[in-house]
């Protein structure tokens, strides 16, 4: 199984989510839904709220899938927007296209 690791940041915090390691206990999205939803693309949007109100929900992770850093502690100052691309395929269905997409 392919080691994914995603991000996404606000411009204060990153939320770094792996994907893999998620138990879909849906506490993030119950406990603050305006930033992680699993109906929208990209599911997690941080700009929805404010970076305190994030840090605390990633903490009431179970399975240790959310995690964050805030971005002044990043080494060299720049701020970091990645995620893979996945596409993922459904018999007789549609194409599911996960990902930062320009």
């Amino acid at each position: 199984m392919k080691d994914i690791t995603k991000k996404y940041t606000n411009g204060e915090v990153t939320i770094v989510w792996k994907p893999n390691e998620c138990i879909h206990s849906a506490i993030c999205f119950k406990g603050l839904g305006d930033v992680f939803d699993p109906k929208k693309r990209p599911w997690i949007t941080p700009e929805e709220s404010s970076t305190e109100r994030i840090i605390e929900q990633i903490k009431k992770c179970p399975s240790g899938a959310l995690s964050y850093y805030l971005n002044r502690d990043e080494s060299d100052g720049k701020i970091a927007l990645e995620a893979e691309t996945i596409v993922e395929t459904s018999l007789n269905g549609p194409l599911l296209v996960y990902g930062m997409l320009p």
